[in-house]
């Protein structure tokens, strides 16, 4: 019987997994292209890192504002059900030093 379509994660999602964790590991785009088949690293650029950086584009963002307002980003973001991404925000603490 084959499991429905949703409930077992796809070999696409696998490979993403892989690549943004190796990327948010500091590897290099050329060093993730390997063991994902690319021919070479300007392939994973465009497709996987773009993304990290945009997260922490948005952590960063996301810690001035709340930085300048306080918990009111939290505060919003708890009210509205969403929880804030505190992954994302360790990163661009780190990135920043």
């Amino acid at each position: 019987m084959k499991p429905e379509r949703g409930t077992v994660p796809s070999l696409h999602s696998f490979r993403h997994a892989l690549a943004t964790l190796l990327a948010d590991a500091g590897e290099s785009s050329d060093e993730i292209a390997f063991p994902l088949g690319h021919a070479n690293g300007n392939v994973t650029r465009s497709l996987y890192v773009h993304e990290l950086a945009d997260a922490r584009r948005r952590a960063i963002r996301r810690d001035r504002i709340a930085s300048a307002y306080g918990n009111l980003v939290e505060t919003l973001d708890a009210a509205n059900g969403r929880q804030t991404p505190v992954a994302d925000r360790e990163n661009a603490r780190q990135i920043r030093r």
